[in-house]
């Protein structure tokens, strides 16, 4: 009986180890699957300035919109009548975003110096930094409210934008009265070739594909 029960002891051992073997093979031979993305990255939560109450996504500067051109304007806490204060949030809203169109116009004017010649680079440099200024003090017409909320301390936040179809238009509006100023300074054939360098490289520069010719004669 001994005998038996250490055969049959080392039956079972072999056995057992048969099948440890082939649960780990089965294991190995099926691929691992990615965790999701989804799973992996924790979401981002708003908060407002030094505090941790919650916010719209909006309120944090690294939020981004597909759609207008927007800024985040903020004033207060005041006791000031609402309407004031959302007028002078809006302001500083509509401000960023003349400044984001001056940059932007900056980084769309590249082609120019193809289209005009080296030799023009100083004269085109002072006409972007012409038109560049002009768009810092525009009044942004067509921008509107998004939304607003108010913070814990009281401060009023707006989120403001802009269509970009419209953002493009008046830049090059503007870039082609100043550019037309300029036709003394160079041939009207370059001026005209420049003129239609800029409108593309601005549509692309503003994500938006349209009519370049549409603001020839000065626009809406």
């Amino acid at each position: 009986m001994k005998v038996m029960n250490r055969k049959t002891t080392a039956f079972v051992s072999r056995a057992v180890m048969a099948l440890a073997i082939g649960a780990l093979a089965a294991c190995s031979s099926t691929p691992e699957q990615p965790t999701p993305i989804s799973e992996r990255v924790e979401k981002r939560t708003c908060t407002f300035p030094k505090t941790k109450e919650e916010a719209p996504e909006w309120v944090c500067p690294w939020w981004t919109s597909d759609g207008d051109i927007m800024a985040v304007g903020n004033y207060g806490p005041s006791e000031a009548p609402y309407d004031f204060q959302v007028r002078m949030a809006s302001l500083r809203a509509r401000h960023t975003i003349a400044e984001n169109l001056s940059v932007r116009f900056k980084g769309s004017t590249k082609g120019l110096i193809e289209a005009m010649g080296e030799g023009n680079g100083e004269a085109i440099d002072t006409f972007s930094q012409e038109v560049a200024s002009q768009l810092s003090a525009m009044d942004l017409p067509g921008s509107r409210i998004h939304d607003a909320v108010n913070g814990p301390d009281g401060a009023l936040y707006v989120l403001v934008g802009l269509d970009r179809k419209l953002a493009a238009e008046a830049v090059k509006r503007i870039a082609r009265s100043s550019l037309g100023n300029r036709q003394a300074q160079w041939q009207a054939l370059k001026a005209e070739k420049a003129l239609q360098v800029l409108d593309k490289d601005v549509d692309r520069e503003f994500g938006y594909t349209g009519a370049s010719n549409g603001v020839a004669e000065g626009g809406q």
